[in-house]
């Protein structure tokens, strides 16, 4: 079980879009993986263009993404935690606590690999919002508006920027052991 979940993050490596920031050393601790959407990406969803020069050009391209998973006791029979953790405008992703509304994650299956259950839907969905299927409470005028996305994704999802996020993540993450090791 936990030499499988390992293998998964192994096999994420070798793809050329995902980087593994922090493998398990054991099956609870969570995963860190960062995206890049290559900056050539094109999108065929309606965003809102003020320059025609941007027009079909995807405002997330270029950006890195800093994606937390947390696999739990029951995967692989069960779809890890999957949140997102660099600040973003998106129809499917909530700015305030990363939840993903990914309807991928609905249709879990344990015998394919993370890369196919999680790193290339979140990826398909950073390249192509599901506009159908926002978070609640969402503006959609703000999550179509093309130069308010690239504003935000040239704000927070540069590598610099992620490099701060995985920095606090790792922190965080071993704060959280130490405090349940002192309750222990």
């Amino acid at each position: 079980f936990k030499i499988k979940a390992i293998g998964e993050i192994k096999k994420l490596k070798s793809t050329d879009y995902c980087q593994v920031l922090n493998e398990m050393k054991n099956i609870h601790d969570p995963v860190i993986i960062r995206l890049h959407i290559d900056a050539d990406s094109t999108t065929v969803v309606d965003f809102n263009y003020n320059d025609d020069s941007n027009e079909g050009k995807n405002p997330y391209a270029g950006g890195f993404y800093v994606v937390e998973i947390h696999f739990g006791k029951s995967y692989p029979e069960k779809t890890p935690t999957v949140l997102f953790r660099t600040p973003i405008l998106h129809a499917n992703i909530s700015k305030t606590d990363g939840y993903i509304c990914l309807e991928a994650l609905n249709r879990w299956k344990s015998s394919s690999s993370l890369e196919e259950n999680i790193v290339r839907p979140l990826r398909d969905l950073l390249i192509t919002p599901n506009f159908d299927d926002m978070i609640g409470g969402i503006d959609e005028k703000i999550v179509r508006d093309y130069d308010t996305i690239r504003e935000n994704v040239l704000e927070y999802a540069t590598l610099e920027r992620t490099d701060e996020h995985v920095e606090r993540l790792l922190k965080r993450i071993q704060d959280d052991k130490e405090r349940a090791a002192s309750n222990s």
